[in-house]
């Protein structure tokens, strides 16, 4: 059962990657809720753990970076904010390391084959849509315009 959970999630986040703001976001609240779900049935999450192993380490690093520019920060009002939109992606990692062995690794594999044929099938639709439209899409990238892509072009 819990491996359907996670792979139901996962793929709908992987498909929200590419189209869908608002379901990244029920997607990682759903992640996180999953997460406590096994902290407290299994009572085995360690901090010291978390922090000795490498990977989720390094991306400890990244906030810890955040909290010292508050250092140097005349406006300490934007710096909260700042570290209040970070939080959410300091959580993540730490629900990721509770959530590493909990499901079988076959799943995983899923997850990844999912985000290669999402990311396949959406640069179809970018390449066919460029292939409708060449000289009007060349023309606004000369304007230095973005190729249209689903949603936008930052999140693709």
């Amino acid at each position: 059962m819990k491996n359907k959970y996670f792979l139901s999630i996962a793929i709908v986040f992987v498909i929200a990657l590419f189209y869908s703001r608002f379901m990244v976001s029920v997607c990682m609240i759903a992640w996180i809720g999953m997460a406590i779900y096994k902290a407290k049935q299994d009572h085995t999450f360690s901090l010291q753990a978390f922090i000795k192993h490498k990977a989720y380490s390094g991306l400890l690093l990244v906030f810890v970076a955040i909290l010292l520019s508050g250092l140097n920060s005349e406006d300490t009002g934007q710096w909260l904010h700042q570290v209040k939109l970070k939080l959410l992606f300091l959580i993540l990692p730490v629900a990721s390391y509770i959530l590493c062995n909990w499901v079988d690794h076959a799943f995983h594999r899923w997850v990844h084959l999912a985000f290669i044929g999402i990311a396949l099938l959406s640069t179809f639709d970018v390449v066919g849509t460029f292939l409708m439209d060449q000289a009007a899409i060349t023309a606004s990238i000369g304007k230095c315009k973005s190729m249209p892509t689903p949603p936008d072009h930052i999140h693709y």
